[in-house]
C-alpha cells in the first residue's frame, strides 16, 4: 500500500478536541462576551489564561491524594524497619535476614558523612534552577498573551491571515525551537510534508490579501503574528523540555505557572485601579466591579464568567497534554484542524456574515488547499506514512519494525526473512562455521 496509518494513540483525540474548546470559548465571549464585558477586555483574557493555570491544582490535588493512598496501603503491607531517621538522614542496611531489613541512620555524628553538606548545596541549586525555568515559561507566557490581546483590540487587526501567515510562523518556530532545545531530527517525509504545507499555505494567504479591505495594516499583522508565535513556541518547547529534565506531574507545573503569572497580573491591576482612573491601562478589577454592578442579570453573567472559564481550562489542559505526551509539532494538528472547524462554521452556519468576510475564490481555494494541509500535517507527525520513494523509511513506524526484524530474524542465503534461533542457527551461517573449523582442523592435524 502506497499510503498506510502509523502508530495510532487514542491519546491523540486530544489534540482534535483542543480546537473544539476554543471554538466554544469564542462562540461565548462573541455573543455573549459583551454582558459581562470582557470582549474588548484584554486584561481578563490574559487573567483567564492564568487563572485555567492555577485551576489545573485541583487536578493535581486529586492525583496527589490518591497517590498517597496507594503510598500508605503500600507502606502498611512492608516488613522494612526504621528507627530514629531524620528527615535528611543517610541510611545503611545492617542486618539483613531473608526478608527482615534494618536500616540505621548515620547522621548522628556529623562527621561521619562528610558529603552531606554538599549534597544539599546541589539540591537547593537545583531547585532554583527549576524555579527560574518555570519563571522564565511564565514570563513567555504572560508576553505572548499580552501582546496578542492588547494588540488584536488596540490596533483592530484582522484574524483572516491566522489561517496563513500565523500558521507559517508557528510551523517555522516550533520546528526551529524543538531541533534546538529538543534535539529533533526532520527527515526526508516531514521536510516533504512541509513543503506541501507551505505551497498549500501561499496562495491562500495571496488571495486573501488581494480581497482583504484593510491591506494597508499588512506589515503590523506581520509583526503582530511574528511576536505572539516567537513567545508561545518557545514556551511551548522549553514546556516540554523542562516535563523532560524534570520529574514532575504536567498539572503541578501549569499550577506553578499560573501562580506566578496570576500574582503579578493582579498586583499590577490594583495599583493602577488605585492611582488611576483610566480603564484602558487594566481591566481585571474593573471587570469584576462591572459584573457585580447589575444585580439584574448577575446569575447570567456569573453561569457565563464560569462557562467561559471552563473552556479556558480545558483548552489548555488539552494543549499541554498534548505538548506532555507527544511534541510540540503534533501542535500543527491542533492547528489546522482548529482552522477548518472555525471558517467551515462561519461560512456555513453564520452564511450571511460570512459573505463579507469570504469572497467566492476564497472559499473555493480553502476547501481545495485545506485538506491536503491536514494530510501534510499527519504525514509530518506520522499519522500517516507515505510508502513510496523511501518517505516512510525513517519513520518510528517502521523503525521498529525493523527492530524487531534484527530481534527476531535472519536472512538466507536467497535473501528471505526466516525465524532465528540461537541452537540452529541459518544454513548458510552453519555452512561458514563448519567451514572454518574444517580448516582451523587441517592446520593442527
Amino acid at each position: 500500500m502506497y499510503v498506510s496509518f502509523g502508530n495510532l494513540d487514542k491519546k491523540l483525540l486530544i489534540t482534535i478536541i483542543f480546537p473544539c474548546f476554543i471554538k466554544l470559548r469564542r462562540i461565548i465571549r462573541s455573543k455573549y462576551g459583551d454582558e459581562y464585558n470582557i470582549s474588548m477586555n484584554p486584561y481578563m483574557h490574559v487573567s483567564f489564561k492564568f487563572l485555567s493555570f492555577i485551576l489545573c491544582g485541583i487536578l493535581y490535588l486529586i492525583i496527589k491524594c490518591r497517590t498517597k493512598k496507594e503510598s500508605r496501603d503500600s507502606k502498611a503491607s512492608s516488613n522494612i524497619k526504621v528507627k530514629n531517621l531524620k528527615s535528611s538522614s543517610a541510611l545503611i542496611v545492617k542486618n539483613i535476614k531473608k526478608e527482615n531489613k534494618e536500616l540505621i541512620d548515620l547522621n548522628d555524628d556529623a562527621n561521619i558523612n562528610p558529603v552531606k553538606e554538599e549534597q544539599i548545596k546541589s539540591i537547593k541549586k537545583e531547585k532554583r534552577k527549576q524555579l527560574l525555568f518555570v519563571i522564565l515559561l511564565s514570563f513567555l507566557q504572560m508576553s505572548g498573551a499580552l501582546i496578542k490581546y492588547i494588540w488584536k483590540i488596540e490596533k483592530n487587526l484582522s484574524t483572516d491571515y491566522s489561517q496563513t501567515i500565523d500558521f507559517l510562523f508557528q510551523i517555522v518556530f516550533l520546528t526551529a525551537f524543538s531541533i534546538i532545545f529538543l534535539k529533533f531530527s526532520i527527515y526526508s517525509h516531514q521536510i516533504f510534508s512541509l513543503t506541501i504545507l507551505i505551497i498549500c499555505l501561499i496562495p491562500y494567504f495571496i488571495e486573501t490579501y488581494i480581497f482583504d479591505k484593510d491591506k494597508n495594516k499588512i506589515f503590523l499583522i506581520l509583526i503582530y503574528f511574528f511576536s505572539v508565535q516567537i513567545l508561545f513556541c518557545l514556551s511551548n518547547v522549553l514546556g516540554k523540555k523542562y516535563l523532560n529534565i524534570y520529574i514532575e506531574d504536567i498539572f503541578l507545573l501549569l499550577f506553578k505557572m499560573g501562580s506566578i503569572g496570576w500574582i503579578p497580573l493582579l498586583l499590577y491591576d490594583s495599583i493602577f485601579h488605585i492611582f488611576s482612573r483610566e480603564d484602558s491601562y487594566h481591566g481585571i478589577i474593573p471587570f469584576f466591579i462591572q459584573l457585580f454592578k447589575d444585580t439584574n442579570n448577575l446569575s447570567k453573567k456569573i453561569i457565563l464568567f464560569f462557562v467561559d472559564l471552563i473552556c479556558s481550562y480545558l483548552q489548555e489542559i488539552s494543549l499541554w497534554l498534548t505538548v506532555y505526551y507527544f511534541t510540540p509539532c503534533h501542535l500543527f494538528i491542533s492547528q489546522v484542524f482548529g482552522e477548518f472547524i472555525d471558517t467551515t462554521l462561519k461560512m456555513f452556519i453564520d452564511y450571511e456574515q460570512s459573505k463579507k468576510y469570504y469572497h467566492p475564490v476564497l472559499k473555493i481555494t480553502f476547501y481545495i488547499l485545506f485538506p491536503i494541509a491536514i494530510l501534510s500535517v499527519l504525514v509530518f507527525n506520522e499519522i500517516i506514512l507515505l510508502n513510496f520513494c523511501g518517505l516512510s523509511k525513517n519513520t518510528k513506524y517502521q523503525l521498529n519494525i525493523r527492530q524487531k526484524i534484527d530481534g527476531n530474524y535472519d536472512i538466507d542465503k536467497s535473501g528471505n526473512l526466516i525465524p532465528f534461533n540461537n541452537e540452529n542457527r541459518t544454513t548458510y551461517l552453519i555452512e561458514e562455521d563448519e567451514e572454518e573449523n574444517t580448516d582451523e582442523q587441517t592446520l593442527f592435524s
